[in-house]
């Protein structure tokens, strides 16, 4: 780890390279670099085939984002976070001159979390009404880094769980139940019928005959706004439900199976295992 103090003509940034452990790197959340940057005259960064997550907030200012042939307007309260194995270009304003704070970060699972962002975000940029939770989390992230500690890894890992977290909840779209117009209420309306009927037989077909509404739409802006299909959604409820009756019951497989909306055990017990990874009987026994 270093931490660096840079000023001139074009910037004034503090920061600290960070290089994680080998155990880090292959298992964990993991920083490479963290800090904050006054830009003092007008300039442009670009970068290229990094393997690097970035985050950056722009605490004031104004200034512009280049990233997959689209070009992103930037001021005060916006966020950006990007895949840097793409090329991206990032410059402040001539006249207002702006602030950032910013954290460059990986791990084993990082390209699914990007994905998950983007499925639901669909823009690498968003803005937020107060930015104070996300400075704080960026703040305690530099701080962690600076102390020595044989948990450093660890709780570094703890910091950028927290962003990331913070990023989802700011960046995903609100759900259908606080969305204006009717087919998006229909959407939520639709969610509740399933948490009520899941041990049914139910369908994309049949659930959008029965809310008057076409089964495609209802399929894409299901997973738009809950990030799982239907279909994935009744199974979770079905196999969550069936998980507590091999708990805590002695019914038998079969009962549970039909008690779960499964037609017959053999199914059930090959959806279980497919997601479980263990079979019912197993489960029932090892938990």
């Amino acid at each position: 780890m270093e931490n660096y103090l840079f000023h001139g003509s074009l910037v004034s940034t503090q920061r600290i390279l960070y290089t994680a452990s080998d155990f880090a790197r292959e298992n964990l959340l993991h920083l490479q670099e963290t800090g904050t940057l006054q830009a003092n005259n007008p300039h442009k960064s670009s970068r290229d085939k990094l393997a690097s997550f970035l985050f950056f907030l722009v605490e004031d200012g104004e200034g512009k984002l280049e990233y997959e042939d689209n070009t992103y307007k930037l001021k005060k309260n916006d966020c950006v976070f990007i895949d840097c194995s793409h090329p991206y270009a990032h410059y402040t304003s001539e006249k207002n001159l702006w602030k950032l704070k910013w954290a460059h970060f990986n791990g084993p699972t990082m390209t699914h979390i990007y994905e998950k962002f983007l499925e639901r975000s669909t823009s690498p940029v968003f803005v937020v009404d107060n930015s104070m939770l996300l400075i704080q989390i960026l703040d305690k992230l530099y701080q962690t880094t600076e102390v020595d500690s044989f948990t450093k890894d660890m709780e570094i890992q703890e910091q950028l769980s927290s962003l990331l977290t913070t990023i989802m909840k700011k960046s995903w779209h609100e759900g259908p139940q606080k969305s204006k117009g009717k087919k998006a209420k229909t959407i939520f309306l639709i969610k509740e019928y399933i948490d009520l009927h899941y041990t049914e037989k139910l369908s994309l077909s049949t659930l959008a005959n029965q809310f008057f509404i076409n089964k495609y739409y209802l399929a894409r802006q299901f997973k738009q706004y809950y990030g799982f299909t239907v279909n994935d959604y009744v199974l979770e409820k079905r196999i969550t439900h069936a998980k507590h009756l091999l708990r805590f019951t002695e019914k038998s497989i079969k009962n549970i199976a039909e008690e779960c909306g499964f037609p017959d055990t053999n199914y059930f017990s090959r959806v279980f295992k497919s997601i479980e990874k263990i079979s019912p009987k197993d489960f029932r026994i090892f938990w």
